[in-house]
């Protein structure tokens, strides 16, 4: 699998992280981003006012030690459900 990742920080003071990936064969991928932004700036406060849109309709749920199933899950309805503009404090 080929990965690439494009961060893009528009005039509306938004992060955009396009993720791109190809595979040569039928391929799930669980894309994630480790990176976290305090878009107050560092030391002015928490980013539970942030809002984060994510295009993402499923997810791989983990076993008790946090390795993947394989199983394949709709987030509508979860805490995962980040499909529209959505407050990360809300959950």
């Amino acid at each position: 699998m080929d990965a690439e990742v494009t961060y893009t920080w528009t005039d509306n003071n938004e992060i955009i992280m396009d993720y791109k990936c190809t595979t040569d064969k039928r391929t799930v991928v669980n894309i994630t981003n480790h990176a976290y932004f305090n878009l107050h700036g560092p030391g002015n406060g928490n980013i539970l006012d942030h809002i984060l849109t994510l295009r993402a309709s499923a997810f791989t749920p983990v076993d008790s030690v946090m390795i993947p199933t394989g199983e394949i899950r709709p987030v509508s309805g979860t805490p995962f459900d980040f499909t529209s503009l959505t407050p990360l404090g809300r959950e």
